[in-house]
């Protein structure tokens, strides 16, 4: 029942709290560009909306249908197995492996959903998404890998056990750095939005996505900023 209880805390957490912290981002911005910004809760206007709109398919194939779910489901996933401040509710050994999996899995999708599309610019998109993850991913890998090494396990309980007791090390402030770099490119932040090409074709591999399919791959990164901080 403590298990349960900690995986509908964490998915309440992560599906509730997300978009907030999008707009605190998008608000955050606009005061660095002196410009007043969206309110704080425009994310979640903008799912309401994409719910509320039809969905026009640009092709028949299965994969353009369920890559949005999967994704989303797979991002839900990562958040069981990430601490927000207590013990993840699936504390398995190893969980850095499955997490590092999941993640990966996740990008496919999106690459997936991209090249099913029929759309070429859609598969530009879904190339230069795969050229991101080839370069980005083996950076969170090591990274997490670094921090194992140092705990002497993969359970993320343990890395963060070592560090408490141990503090901040040479090694490990390295390893933060990588990783904060790593997230950036992760989730498509300036100057590493090469994917979305929001100068040539908006979109990149979203570009045939809409209504809810469009909504279950916004709130997927939503989610997911929300994961990485």
């Amino acid at each position: 029942m403590k298990v349960l209880g900690l995986c509908i805390f964490n998915l309440v957490l992560v599906i509730i709290l997300s978009p907030l912290l999008e707009g605190i981002i998008r608000k955050t911005k606009a005061l660095v560009q002196s410009r007043i910004g969206p309110p704080l809760i425009q994310p979640y206007y903008d799912l309401l909306k994409l719910f509320g709109k039809e969905e026009i398919t640009s092709s028949d194939n299965i994969l353009f249908k369920y890559t949005p779910l999967i994704c989303f489901s797979v991002t839900l996933l990562l958040a069981l197995l990430t601490p927000f401040g207590i013990t993840a509710p699936l504390n398995i050994a190893g969980d850095t492996i499955v997490f590092i999996y999941l993640l990966t899995l996740g990008t496919v999708m999106i690459m997936m959903g991209g090249v099913s599309s029929e759309n070429p610019y859609a598969v530009i998109g879904s190339a230069r998404e795969m050229m991101m993850v080839l370069t980005v991913e083996p950076v969170i890998v090591i990274a997490l890998i670094t921090a194992g090494i140092k705990a002497g396990s993969l359970s993320f309980a343990d890395m963060v056990a070592w560090q408490v007791n141990h503090g901040l090390s040479v090694s490990m402030a390295i390893t933060g750095i990588a990783l904060f770099l790593a997230i950036l490119t992760q989730l498509a932040k300036l100057p590493f939005d090469i994917v979305e090409a929001e100068t040539e074709i908006m979109g990149g591999p979203f570009i045939e996505q809409s209504g809810p399919r469009l909504a279950l791959f916004k709130w997927s990164f939503y989610v997911k900023e929300l994961i990485f901080a």
